[in-house]
């Protein structure tokens, strides 16, 4: 028996194991080079690998892309939208915005009067102002108020849209109306640089009375990319020095704290942190309360750098993407074409994402997804470490 030959088949063995998705992209109504973002799910599957992603069309034809990460060269300066109805009754508060150069936004910057307040709202988009769809609902306002008596600028985030027209509907059940004096955006030199957040986490706390601190954990079912922290804290006075860590297994299996960064907290200034993306299915975060009582943190938010891929699409077109962990990196000549001003091109979706469920009824199941495929993986494996076993102990005998 070759051992060469054993080896290679383990190999393939676990490679065969390896987990595939698939998912479908926006149609598009023009020929040329596209956008296509890659979303918190696209990017989970992918991990760290980025050569396990593909793009085919609908005759499983490879359809060429490069990767695109926009820089934030942090030249920003909000731009007011113009505000075309206000209206406020007994339980909620709505105002729709005028979008009408359709420009791509998934945030809004709310300019509100100094005030102290929590408040629900929820905000959809429509293309004729009568039919609305649903961008986020029921999301909560924690306004703190400005020790500077200036107005309070508060961001709100929903899924990247250019609907013509915006709705806002802040919830006034339990509190008095708020003084919204202006609603803009953060215009940047690319439009789509702005984070895009990551939710489905879980966070459970505990509070540590020997040594004062506090200790969020939050954890996803799968690992996330995350560059960036948001906090909305109800205290108005407060400065603490915050830890955020991970846990690695370092040497000998034993479990060891990993620092990702460290900053303080502070009332009237940005509650929030960025930090180099890490790759993370749980994150811990630690407070040093001292003597004080511990913040009341109303919300966490997570959110990760926005990453496309370039390609060539054609109109009226199917086009599915793939993540498959045995694929290696592809080498296109795209790559030498990428124009400069990639501002104008247009940003598809991807949708549908999951990973491939095998159906009886519907798929031929291939030999390698079959259980007796695992079986003759575990027992070509059996038979590798059977055969190097007694070929150490022959050698030893014939040593000695």
């Amino acid at each position: 028996m070759n051992k060469y030959f054993l080896l290679i088949s383990l190999l393939f063995c676990f490679l065969g194991q390896a987990q595939s998705y698939t998912g479908k992209v926006e149609p598009v109504s023009n020929d040329g080079l596209c956008l296509i973002q890659l979303n918190t799910k696209v990017r989970s599957a992918i991990q760290n690998n980025k050569g396990s992603f593909r793009v085919f069309d609908r005759k499983k034809k490879e359809i060429p892309f490069v990767y695109f990460e926009p820089k934030n060269e942090w030249k920003q300066k909000k731009l007011n939208l113009s505000v075309l109805k206000k209206e406020v009754n007994d339980s909620v508060s709505t105002w729709i915005i005028d979008n009408a150069k359709k420009q791509f936004l998934n945030q809004l910057v709310l300019e509100i009067a100094n005030t102290s307040i929590q408040k629900q709202y929820s905000i959809s988009g429509s293309n004729d102002g009568k039919n609305w769809f649903g961008l986020t609902e029921k999301q909560w306002l924690y306004l703190v108020e400005n020790e500077s008596k200036n107005p309070i600028e508060q961001l709100v985030s929903f899924p990247i849209t250019n609907y013509s027209y915006i709705k806002i509907e802040i919830s006034d059940k339990n509190t008095l109306p708020i003084n919204l004096l202006n609603v803009g955006f953060l215009k940047s030199k690319l439009d789509f640089v702005n984070p895009i957040e990551v939710k489905g986490f879980k966070v459970s706390k505990t509070e540590n009375k020997v040594i004062k601190k506090s200790i969020y954990i939050l954890s996803f079912e799968e690992p996330q990319h995350i560059s960036k922290i948001e906090f909305a804290i109800a205290d108005i006075y407060f400065q603490r020095n915050v830890r955020i860590y991970s846990i690695k297994t370092a040497k000998k299996k034993r479990m060891q704290q990993e620092d990702i960064v460290n900053f303080t907290l502070r009332s009237g200034s940005v509650s929030s942190i960025e930090f180099s993306e890490i790759f993370e299915k749980v994150i811990y975060i630690e407070i040093e309360n001292l003597d004080n009582q511990p913040l009341d943190i109303k919300e966490i938010k997570l959110f990760q750098n926005p990453l496309y891929v370039i390609a060539d699409l054609k109109a009226n077109t199917d086009y599915e993407v793939i993540v498959d962990e045995t694929i290696v990196e592809p080498q296109y000549d795209l790559g030498n074409f990428i124009p400069e001003n990639t501002e104008q091109l247009k940003i598809l979706q991807i949708f549908d994402f999951q990973k491939e469920v095998l159906d009886d009824n519907n798929k031929t199941i291939k030999f390698w997804q079959t259980k007796w495929f695992l079986w003759t993986c575990l027992i070509l494996g059996g038979l590798l470490v059977a055969y190097f076993a007694f070929s150490l102990l022959k050698d030893l005998k014939t040593n000695g």
